[in-house]
């Protein structure tokens, strides 16, 4: 789905969930959210906002428990669900405006990661994350958070990433020798017998050229502690640049996109498949983001459009 055969604004997708009930939701590069069900793309417009406003622009959406959708927005937080737009004064400084939105499903917490800190949300109330609290932190500004089964609350700051394990104790990985020094935490996905893979950026900024080996692609933290990571070099992996990660756990699969190389999959074991313009009927190698809905239907947000992979 693009400009030419829908009512895309911009071919150019950013963000992309799926929410409760199958709908899927996508924020567009210039900053619009649209809606798309039943094999149709809608607009959302936002009625709290004034008409002739033109600089309102969108920038995350994620989906909570209750299938509210709740978005970034011109340092403005807004929930919305289906029916109902709802604007939220900043809760602690700051927080309003942000990166990243995550929904952590056994708890029924929502992260809002921001350059504040991490604010969190749960039953009507908000607490927070930084630097005052927890010592370990090597900055306040948190691009991603997530909780694990575990009760573990991984961080990934500008600065380096943190873990916060079950009984509140953290620790940074900058003062260790592991692979998580010098990284930040982007996407992190967990499957059923607890091991926790890992998307890390760079935070040196030496990253000149992917192949060397200096962007780890895929970071696996095994259940029993242990740590992995598969690159080019010694994996199915096509690129080490990734762009999301998104376990499917009714088919036990990893997916993982990439900027460059397209869709990955990848089955936890030694098989690797790789889906691009080349070698499948996917119109693009950029993919942004990606969403699945409960029957293993995928949704990729690409630079081309939107493209709808349907699982026979």
């Amino acid at each position: 789905f693009d400009k030419s055969n829908s009512i895309l604004p911009v071919n150019s997708i950013d963000n992309i969930i799926c929410d409760n009930n199958n709908i899927v939701w996508l924020i567009t590069a210039d900053g619009k959210i649209m809606k798309f069900e039943d094999g149709n793309l809608t607009a959302l417009v936002n009625d709290l906002q004034s008409s002739n406003s033109k600089t309102q622009r969108y920038y995350h959406i994620e989906c909570d428990n209750n299938n509210n959708k709740w978005i970034f927005s011109n340092h403005k937080l807004y929930s919305y669900n289906d029916t109902i737009w709802k604007e939220y004064d900043s809760p602690i400084a700051g927080f309003c405006s942000g990166y990243k939105i995550v929904n952590n499903v056994k708890t029924g917490e929502l992260f809002f990661c921001s350059d504040n800190g991490l604010a969190i949300y749960k039953d009507n109330g908000w607490s927070k994350i930084d630097k005052e609290i927890v010592k370990e932190l090597p900055s306040n500004r948190i691009y991603f958070a997530k909780r694990d089964s575990k009760n573990r609350i991984c961080i990934g700051t500008f600065e380096g990433t943190v873990m916060i394990d079950e009984n509140g104790k953290a620790i940074c990985y900058e003062n260790t020798e592991t692979i998580l020094k010098g990284r930040c935490v982007n996407s992190l996905e967990e499957d059923e017998n607890g091991n926790i893979y890992l998307e890390l950026f760079d935070i040196s900024h030496k990253m000149k050229n992917e192949d060397v080996g200096i962007v780890i692609g895929l970071t696996i933290i095994h259940n029993d502690g242990t740590m992995n990571s598969f690159t080019t070099r010694n994996s199915g992996l096509p690129v080490n640049k990734i762009s999301k990660l998104k376990y499917d756990n009714v088919a036990k699969v990893l997916w993982i996109t990439t900027s460059k190389a397209g869709l990955v999959r990848y089955d936890l074991k030694e098989s690797w498949e790789n889906y691009h313009s080349e070698s499948s009927d996917i119109p693009t190698s950029e993919i942004k983001d990606i969403a699945i809905d409960s029957n293993g239907n995928l949704f990729l947000a690409t630079r081309i459009g939107l493209v709808q992979m349907i699982k026979k």
